[in-house]
């Protein structure tokens, strides 16, 4: 179960020098609380992360349209965490892992945020071993938690962890394993298939992309790769999946690829994310994906940044999150490939 941590809020120092980040401090912004949504329906939900030095508990709901909206709800996570992974299905969105304090020692234990009360509440089953900067995929009947690291990147991790969603969620590790352990990873899928992309090993990156099969739970590597390598953030609908940002050798990026799954063929999409960023979370519907939070060279971000599949347009939101971070997760729509 949940290791017993003590909240730290001063000087995240493990995860400033890994990545070379200077935490520059956005204007913070008034916050305004969401009403509960009677069915979830357009929305997506951005959870945790790290504002400055401090892990952040902070539940934004983005009402998707236009204009975006976005506001927070009424309740939190249990604890402040950032680098969690997340999933959810058409009724409720989970949020496990990470970690609540500067030393970066990871979370096992996973809070589950109904849509339709907009409330949290700790579960009674944790992950197989406790991890931080881990993803997140499936289905409307099970989640994957897959990837991630002990302590801070010491150990990088392969095991996949499925959640049941049926009544009184059950958590257990499945037998395939990724690849090679590694963490800063990015996941996306769909009904069938989910795609973990990217990630890093200390100082060695990734562009490699496992296939996770839902019906027998194995694994395979695809031949394709992604043009950059860690710390992706992923989003997409029933038949393609966008994994944009990136960090590599402490530089940030705006690409954006994109995988087909009809025959599981990378590409670079023509127009890339306006601001550099990586470290972010990603969500969406069939129709669109927004990228929000994150890191760039300027310091954390607010901002939220929309794809457009049909055209692979993207443009600069107004709405913002209601502080900026970095290290976030999301759920809602198609985010965690939910098909």
């Amino acid at each position: 179960m949940r290791q017993a941590h003590q909240r730290r809020t001063a000087g995240m120092s493990a995860i400033r020098s890994q990545h070379q980040g200077v935490l520059v401090i956005g204007a913070l912004m008034p916050l305004q609380i969401a009403p509960a949504l009677e069915v979830q329906v357009g929305a997506g939900f951005v959870a945790g992360g790290a504002h400055e030095e401090n892990p952040l508990g902070t539940i934004d709901r983005m009402s998707y349209g236009s204009p975006l909206e976005i506001a927070v709800i009424g309740d939190a996570l249990s604890v402040g965490r950032y680098g969690a992974g997340a999933v959810g299905n058409r009724s409720n969105g989970y949020f496990a892992g990470g970690s609540d304090g500067a030393d970066v020692v990871p979370l096992d234990d996973i809070d589950e945020l109904s849509y339709s009360s907009q409330m949290t509440r700790v579960l009674g089953v944790a992950l197989s071993v406790p991890k931080v900067y881990l993803a997140g995929v499936g289905t409307r009947a099970n989640g994957y938690f897959v990837g991630g690291s002990t302590h801070g990147g010491s150990i990088p991790l392969n095991g996949i962890d499925e959640i049941n969603y049926g009544s009184g969620p059950s958590v257990r590790g499945i037998g395939a394993v990724l690849f090679v352990g590694r963490y800063g990873l990015a996941a996306v899928g769909n009904s069938s298939h989910g795609y973990v992309g990217s990630g890093s090993v200390h100082t060695h990156f990734y562009y490699s992309l496992d296939k996770l099969t839902y019906s027998d739970k194995s694994v395979q590597v695809l031949g394709a790769n992604l043009s950059r390598r860690s710390h992706y953030s992923a989003a997409g609908n029933s038949s393609s999946g966008y994994f944009a940002g990136d960090y590599f050798t402490y530089t940030e990026a705006s690409t954006i690829d994109r995988l087909t799954y009809a025959d599981e063929s990378l590409a670079a999409v023509g127009n890339d994310l306006s601001v550099q960023r990586y470290a972010a979370a990603a969500t969406g519907d069939s129709t669109h994906g927004y990228w929000t939070g994150g890191m760039s060279a300027g310091g954390q971000l607010n901002s939220v940044e929309q794809l457009i599949y049909a055209d692979e347009t993207t443009a600069m939101e107004g709405a913002t999150l209601s502080v900026s971070r970095w290290k976030p997760a999301a759920v809602g729509g198609y985010a965690g490939g939910i098909a």
